[in-house]
């Protein structure tokens, strides 16, 4: 019977993890949204930019892509108003404001704070080590470079 139940708790303890990160639901939130007030989130993205805590990982070009955009965006807007824009103007603006969400949402993705608890070289004590999703990237990536070119290097016991 106890082993019964160990068994049970181990399967709970298991399956808690896998349900709770299932149970999250992906939102997708957009910077510049229709419906919102455009004035209130020009400032809250450009804000953000200047912080750096949300965009860390937003290239300068593409900052200034984003940036651009909005003064695009103003320079077509009236009093942050839609209404009174001609067709090809709307469109325009359409096309800024996927840019600007577009660029904006990979950077918010690059910029999350990944967690994980490794093992140091020398100590078995694990530690709390915390990096962004664009530094695991670029450490794959160069891991892998510099693997590759160990492994196209000619060995020096072949050369005589």
């Amino acid at each position: 019977m106890k082993e019964m139940h160990r068994a049970l708790l181990v399967v709970a303890f298991l399956a808690t993890p896998a349900i709770s990160v299932m149970a999250a639901p992906a939102t997708k939130h957009k910077p510049l949204q229709e419906g919102a007030p455009y004035t209130e989130q020009r400032q809250h993205i450009v804000d953000d930019l200047q912080k750096g805590d949300v965009y860390s990982e937003i290239k300068a070009e593409d900052q200034a892509r984003v940036l651009a955009a909005l003064a695009r965006i103003d320079a077509k807007l009236i009093n942050g108003e839609r209404a009174n824009l001609s067709e090809a103007d709307k469109v325009a603006v359409f096309n800024d404001q996927e840019l600007v969400n577009t660029v904006l949402t990979q950077a918010r993705e690059d910029s999350r704070l990944i967690c994980k608890r490794e093992r140091v070289v020398g100590s078995n004590m694990p530690q709390r080590v915390c990096i962004t999703v664009a530094e695991r990237r670029r450490a794959r990536e160069n891991s892998t470079d510099a693997l590759r070119s160990l492994q196209t290097l000619p060995s020096k016991a072949n050369t005589p």
